[in-house]
């Protein structure tokens, strides 16, 4: 297993924003930094995008690529949502072949392919979970492999048409160029192994660009090779999928309908959604459960990703998207058609389950007496998890000490800070007390001298002393 994200433990403060962001727990607190479990990741980047100090980052491969450009031969796959990402998307075509690729395919042609499975598949009446994202299969296969049966055959867009320009140039490096960082862990599947070489973000092509000294401004626009694609074009939008497929599907039955259709973005949307689908499938409730579930991690889909430009606004990308599949549209369907039919465009999917402990009632209650939130825990998130309940199965897990909690190390400090009061206290009345005693024979001279005995003098300090003593108390 490669680890994708990776933690600088120079840079991180344990701050905890990056337990805060993720959804599966994947994070370890260490004693100086904390760092990713790679077994419990998902590889959706969310921890990078929020991290204060840039101490997260992920696995860049640009130095790959640079040398096979120069010693085999390349071809670039690239994600649709090119054309969100550069202002002149046909002078990165260009740009593309200028550095040495022989080949550049639009993964549009490849969500083409996989939605003629989609489509296929609804039709034999299987409800279909789908998705492009690796990030939502990585969390299907690691938190609830239950749903692995019913997440679509069909393989990804880049898979697809990576497997077409495989049998094009069997010789070649297949480099997929987007907005993903996910894409990165699913290359490297057993199911999918292979076909695909690299995977590479937009952001890393454009320091190879940048390094390279190419502006892309000064060259001349080129189309990529062949394919004109149809609704795949929208694939990067949320929506494009169920789109595409409904479009296959337009001469068997009318499937785009409220009831059969149910299109989910956004990392939490989509923890909620699948749960909420495995408890309708537990309780014998799969009606409830739509025909196709178009299930997308990143908010405004993939034009969303850490991968791709953030200066944007998503409705801004979302509207270069549109526009251009809408230019595109185009009738080829006969040679998709000859593409899908020579094509192996299904895959299996081996469960990943996650060993996450989820322990009794009681167990979870230790923890949180030992920190004093068992009667009226707080809930406050400033260790990273939702609830005091969630960071005590964190504790049981062994991802983070179990009195790491901010409020009760303020306890600690406030109750440490009463002691050292109490203890300055007691010592300053001591010294007092015996202050008061050796002083008695000088107290004695003074009181001869005023005509007061010594018993008398000693009675008085003492009554000072224990004034001030109450006031302390009482203050």
């Amino acid at each position: 297993m490669i680890n994708i994200i990776l933690t600088n433990p120079d840079k991180c403060v344990r701050c905890m924003s990056c337990v805060r962001a993720c959804e599966v727990n994947s994070n370890i607190v260490e004693e100086s930094h904390v760092d990713i479990v790679p077994q419990m990741c998902i590889v959706c980047g969310a921890c990078i995008e929020v991290c204060p100090e840039g101490a997260r980052s992920y696995l860049k491969q640009i130095d790959i690529f640079r040398k096979w450009l120069t010693e085999e031969k390349v071809v670039a796959i690239v994600a649709p949502s090119y054309v969100a990402h550069y202002d002149e998307p046909y002078k990165f075509i260009t740009a593309l072949k200028k550095v040495g690729a022989i080949a550049v395919h639009e993964v549009a042609t490849g969500a083409e392919l996989s939605s003629m499975v989609i489509a296929e598949e609804i039709k034999s009446g299987k409800k279909v979970i789908a998705s492009p994202c690796p990030t939502v299969v990585n969390y299907i296969k690691k938190w609830i492999p239950e749903l692995i049966d019913r997440l679509s055959t069909a393989v990804s867009p880049m898979i697809a048409i990576a497997r077409y320009a495989r049998k094009q140039h069997p010789e070649a490096k297949i480099v997929f160029i987007g907005p993903c960082i996910s894409k990165k862990s699913e290359i490297v599947q057993d199911e999918v192994k292979g076909d695909v070489d690299l995977a590479l973000t937009f952001e890393e092509v454009d320091e190879f660009f940048e390094s390279s000294k190419l502006n892309l401004k000064m060259l001349e626009e080129s189309f990529p090779d062949e394919f004109n694609s149809l609704y795949g074009l929208s694939y990067p939008v949320v929506g494009g999928l169920a789109k595409t497929v409904g479009y296959y599907l337009q001469e068997d039955f009318d499937m785009v309908l409220d009831k059969d259709v149910v299109v989910i973005e956004g990392k939490w949307n989509m923890v909620k959604f699948l749960r909420k689908y495995f408890k309708n499938i537990q309780k014998g409730q799969d009606d409830e459960n739509p025909v196709l579930a178009e299930v997308l991690y990143c908010d405004g889909g993939c034009i969303g990703g850490p991968g791709i430009r953030n200066d944007l606004e998503i409705f801004e990308k979302r509207k270069r998207v549109v526009e251009h599949t809408l230019r595109k549209l185009n009738n080829r369907r006969v040679e998709l058609k000859r593409l899908y039919q020579d094509l192996n465009l299904t895959r299996c999917y081996k469960p990943e389950k996650v060993d996450y402990k989820i322990p009794k009632e009681e167990e979870i209650n230790e923890i949180l007496k030992k920190i004093g939130m068992l009667e009226k825990p707080l809930n406050c998130g400033a260790c990273g998890y939702h609830t005091c309940k969630d960071r005590a199965i964190a504790v049981i897990n062994g991802l983070i000490p179990w009195d790491l909690c901010i409020q009760y190390q303020f306890r600690k400090i406030e109750e440490e800070h009463e002691r050292e009061l109490l203890r300055i206290r007691e010592e300053t009345i001591e010294k007092a007390k015996k202050v008061i005693n050796k002083q008695m024979e000088i107290a004695q001279e003074i009181a001869g001298l005023l005509g007061e005995t010594v018993a008398e003098t000693k009675a008085s300090l003492l009554k000072v002393l224990d004034l001030i003593t109450k006031e302390e108390e009482t203050g």
